[in-house]
């Protein structure tokens, strides 16, 4: 299926706690000279309409390139609970979603991802190994069954994906691209990575 960049919504998920960077806020953490999260809005922003970033503190500096910034309405719900609080402010049909720690965000994975629906409702990529839950292109009639899902007690993205019943992309190709980066190591090493 095609859907046009005008159609989708890009959420980037930027509010974790990042225990094992120390507490400091992930996708504002430097690579290159550039923050994460900086370097994923410029590899995001062609595949769609508007990006909205999910984000539970440091407002001021994520909401620097004039983004809407969206703090989760109930604490402690993990991705999906900052997921659930961007929904309603998506104005699209359909949206993507990807975490703010993940910088080598493939240039074409939106439209791939869109390519490989079919009949499912929602698309996923596998890096070969696993599938990405985290990197979602989906309607965004979807944040009913997330808000159910999340009001059952229920916390886990792979979970609530599968759930969805989404076509799997073989991404295989691009497996780098869903590096994330999760401590000061790792983002030493990513320093190494070609981007």
């Amino acid at each position: 299926m095609f859907i046009p960049p005008h159609a989708i919504t890009g959420i980037i998920l930027c509010g974790g706690q990042a225990r094992r960077m120390g507490g400091v806020d992930k996708p504002l953490q430097r690579l290159g000279g550039t923050s994460l999260v900086e370097t994923i809005r410029e590899r995001l922003a062609p595949q769609v309409a508007r990006i909205i970033i999910s984000a539970n503190r440091a407002h001021e500096a994520y909401g620097q390139w004039g983004d809407a910034v969206i703090a989760d309405t109930t604490a402690a719900l993990g991705p999906l609970g900052g997921l659930a609080a961007v929904l309603p402010h998506v104005t699209t049909p359909w949206f993507f979603c990807c975490p703010g720690d993940a910088p080598f965000l493939d240039r074409s994975l939106v439209g791939r991802l869109a390519g490989a629906l079919g009949t499912a409702s929602c698309a996923i990529p596998t890096d070969g190994h696993r599938a990405q839950c985290l990197f979602l292109l989906g309607p965004t009639t979807v944040a009913t069954a997330i808000d159910a899902y999340l009001a059952s007690g229920a916390r886990s993205v792979h979970g609530c994906v599968a759930a969805q019943q989404p076509a799997v992309l073989d991404a295989s190709d691009i497996a780098d691209s869903f590096r994330n980066i999760n401590s000061p190591e790792e983002l030493s090493a990513a320093a190494s990575v070609p981007r």
